[in-house]
């Protein structure tokens, strides 16, 4: 279907909706099986949570429970962790790769009470460690798949209010997503490594990262990047053309990764690197006005909290 030309945008929210029919329908069959003892949301993160998952991807997911009062919460996390434990294992017989960062419900760290996870939400806002902004890119970006919805918009609405007002997180974040720029160089020409960039840190990354900041500086509930560069976009008082010019070339850059994505599956070769000048001279052009369209958002970040 994307070879056949179908947009980008539907491609993944299709795919996204193929993968999140799998995840429920293997959680029904393990609910029956295990009867849970409390209520509980299973969770995707990263690029699962917002909808953008890619041809070359792995699992990214988490779950959250609401523990009875007096509950014995080692017993209670040790059932979740049990139920974890063969979901991923069943994701994985589907095809998804298990994360090799461990970010999976089955890691006991991602496997927290509301309350726990609310506490781990506030404990990385309020810190200024490489590790809390990391997994603020990670973790900020999450979505309900199945179970008590409630409990993960809970999670969102105690995230927002953590985050509103703290200028130093969100400082720290934008200051993160400045250290890579757009691999544009003089006279028209790609600033390559190797003979190469890379789609995904040099491309993506930089729109996903900046919507992401604006989102939380904002309050906008959304996940997903496209959405948020909408909402977002309003809120900040860019003018109507830079928004549709900024999700026309993350669009555009989304495109060619899953593109490289596609011929890597074949090739054997790196999923997210790309020699600029495989490209006609159009798809040349478009790629650089994409990545010039980020400059654009840095510029804006900068001069948002580079104070």
């Amino acid at each position: 279907v994307f070879r056949q030309g179908m947009d980008v945008s539907q491609f993944l929210r299709l795919t996204s909706s193929v993968n999140d029919r799998i995840a429920k329908r293997l959680l029904e069959l393990l609910v029956a099986q295990y009867s849970p003892p409390a209520p509980f949301c299973w969770l995707a993160f990263g690029s699962e949570g917002r909808e953008e998952q890619g041809f070359v991807t792995d699992q990214d997911n988490g779950l959250v429970f609401l523990p009875p009062a007096n509950a014995d919460m080692a017993a209670l996390r040790a059932g979740f962790l049990e139920l974890a434990k063969d979901m991923n294992d069943a994701l994985h017989a589907c095809g998804f790769e298990r994360c090799k960062g461990n970010i999976m419900a089955s890691n006991p760290e991602l496997c927290l009470s509301l309350g726990e996870w609310k506490s781990r939400f506030s404990s990385w806002v309020r810190a200024t460690t490489p590790t809390a902004i990391l997994n603020s890119t990670i973790f900020f970006d999450f979505r309900p798949i199945f179970g008590e919805m409630q409990f993960a918009e809970e999670m969102r609405d105690h995230l927002l209010d953590e985050v509103k007002g703290n200028s130093i997180f969100l400082h720290l974040l934008a200051m993160n997503a400045l250290e890579v720029g757009p691999p544009v160089g003089r006279l028209s020409r790609f600033a390559t490594d190797g003979g190469k960039i890379d789609l995904k840190t040099q491309g993506t990354r930089l729109f996903v990262d900046i919507a992401r900041i604006y989102a939380l500086h904002c309050g906008v509930k959304a996940v997903n990047t496209e959405q948020r560069l909408a909402l977002v976009g309003q809120r900040i008082k860019r003018s109507v053309s830079a928004i549709q010019g900024d999700i026309a070339a993350f669009r555009h850059v989304q495109t060619l990764r899953l593109q490289r994505q596609l011929a890597s599956l074949t090739d054997g070769g790196d999923a997210n690197r790309l020699d600029p000048y495989t490209l006609d001279e159009l798809q040349q052009r478009i790629l650089r006005e994409s990545l010039r369209q980020a400059s654009s958002l840095q510029e804006r970040l900068k001069l948002d909290y580079k104070r």
